[in-house]
C-alpha cells in the first residue's frame, strides 16, 4: 500500500510539474495595430483610420488571470473638418496609448481565447495642432493627454512551447479628450485591431 501511495503521489507530482510547464508565466506580443479613430462629432472631423503598432506585456497569477501592460503609438494622417462646421485648416494628429489591466485567458487545445479590460492614457497632438491651423476659432490650450480604456478580447494560437500567433485582438477604445472646439463631443469612441507575434516564457 505504501509502494501504490508513493507511485501515486510521484505521478501527481509530475503531472503538476508538466502542468505547470505547459503554461507560461510571461507573455510579450509585438504587433500591427488598426486604429479606427473618431476625434469628435461627425460634422466637424470626419472618423480617419489609423495605422501604427506596439505590444504588451502580461505576467500570469494563475492558469488563466492576469496583468497587462500595452503601449501603442499611431502615425500622423492628415485630417480635414468637415465643410459645414466652420474650420478650414486641415491638420495632422498622431496617436500613443499606454494602460494597464486584467486578462483573462482560457486555455484550450491550439486556441486560447482572452479578454481584457484596460485603463491608461492617450496622447494626441491632434486638437493642439488643430486648434492653431484654425486660429481664432478656438480658444484656449487644447489637450494633448487624456483618460482612456479598452474592453474587448481576441484568440492566440500556440505554435510552439516558447511562440504563439495572435490571430487578432479587437477592443472598443474610449479616450475623453474634451476640447471646447469639437462640436460637443468630449468622449471619443473608438475600434481597434491587432496582430501579431507571441513570446512565452
Amino acid at each position: 500500500m505504501k509502494r501504490i501511495f508513493l507511485l501515486v503521489a510521484v505521478a501527481f507530482l509530475c503531472g503538476g510539474v508538466a502542468f505547470a510547464q505547459d503554461n507560461p508565466k510571461l507573455e510579450i506580443t509585438g504587433d500591427y495595430s488598426y486604429f479606427r479613430l473618431n476625434p469628435s462629432l461627425g460634422s466637424t472631423w470626419d472618423s480617419q483610420n489609423a495605422n501604427g503598432g506596439g505590444g504588451d506585456i502580461t505576467y500570469f497569477l494563475t492558469q488563466h488571470i492576469g496583468i497587462k501592460a500595452d503601449f501603442q503609438g499611431y502615425n500622423s494622417n492628415t485630417q480635414c473638418p468637415s465643410a459645414s462646421s466652420g474650420f478650414t485648416g486641415c491638420t495632422l494628429g498622431n496617436l500613443f496609448t499606454y494602460m494597464f489591466g486584467p486578462v483573462v485567458k482560457y486555455r484550450v487545445s491550439k486556441f486560447e481565447p482572452f479578454g481584457e479590460m484596460l485603463f491608461g492614457g492617450a496622447h494626441s497632438n491632434f486638437y493642439a495642432s488643430a486648434c492653431n491651423n484654425n486660429a481664432g476659432l478656438c480658444s484656449g490650450s487644447q489637450t494633448t493627454t487624456a483618460f482612456s480604456w479598452a474592453i474587448g478580447g481576441g484568440v492566440d494560437v500556440p505554435v510552439t512551447h516558447h511562440l504563439a500567433v495572435r490571430l487578432f485582438d479587437a477592443d472598443y477604445v474610449l479616450n475623453h479628450f474634451g476640447d471646447n472646439f469639437i462640436g460637443g463631443n468630449s468622449v471619443q469612441n473608438n475600434f481597434r485591431v491587432q496582430t501579431g507575434l507571441q513570446w512565452r516564457f
